[in-house]
């Protein structure tokens, strides 16, 4: 009978990687990344020695391929972070840990706060603060970002638009749907700006044309003739994104 448990976490330098292991009737073992860590289905006799040395080595590759594959399990020490960047606007960070069931973060002009509890160890702590800072962004900027979709969309496109979103995407970069939602991740905050527009067009585009067509890249060449430029930043650089 299949099992599956926690162990303990992959460890690298500022990764901290959550590992979950299903142990199966199968013949070889397997390694994959999702949003909750690395996943291990291997064979059930398979000596735990012989699985955190094979997952240690696989993550330290896929660490030097794809940074941006393990970016969501980077530890940020936030305590120590002084400054927080969105887009052009520059912020003063501070963290206070106190008795408290309710972690809370509030901003006022350029300075943010963050409170949360003295319970937690560095891991439980970073996750708090990044999903606080999360939440800022997002409503801190989803205003301008609708404002922007619309600003674009009236230069180059005039399409309808439903609904426009900032969320917390961490697989993709933006979306369209046939509805007129357009949804953006909150990483293109930390994105320089011409990117973010690139993006929005790449969504707005959609509008037209619901697929990646040769049709649908010359309506994006025709609004952003050097987009190409903005793909690669992305892909070079999505790593540095993650808040």
């Amino acid at each position: 009978m299949a099992k599956s448990r926690l162990i303990d976490p992959i460890v690298m330098e500022d990764y901290v990687v959550p590992v979950i292991l299903h142990k199966e009737f199968r013949r070889s073992i397997r390694f994959s990344i999702t949003k909750k860590g690395l996943v291990i289905r291997c064979p059930v006799l398979t000596p735990s020695r012989e699985i955190l040395k094979n997952a240690k080595t696989w993550c330290l590759k896929l660490k030097g391929n794809k940074p941006a594959a393990l970016a969501e399990f980077k530890y940020s020490d936030y305590f120590n972070v002084k400054e927080l960047n969105f887009l052009n606007d520059r912020y003063h960070i501070s963290v206070t840990t106190i008795p408290t069931d309710k972690d809370r973060i509030s901003w006022e002009e350029k300075k943010i706060k963050v409170i949360i509890s003295d319970q937690y160890d560095s891991g439980q702590a970073s996750k708090s603060i990044r999903e606080l800072i999360t939440t800022f962004a997002v409503r801190r900027y989803t205003p301008f970002i609708k404002e922007r979709v619309n600003q674009i969309n009236r230069q180059h496109f005039n399409v309808v638009i439903n609904n426009v979103r900032l969320k917390n995407n961490r697989t993709n970069w933006g979306s369209c749907s046939s509805k007129g939602n357009i949804n953006l991740s909150v990483r293109l905050l930390k994105a320089p700006m011409k990117v973010l527009d690139y993006v929005i067009i790449h969504e707005l585009a959609h509008r037209i044309e619901m697929n990646h067509s040769s049709r649908f890249w010359n309506i994006v060449a025709k609004a952003c003739p050097d987009y190409k430029t903005s793909e690669k930043w992305l892909k070079e650089h999505s790593h540095l994104c993650y808040i």
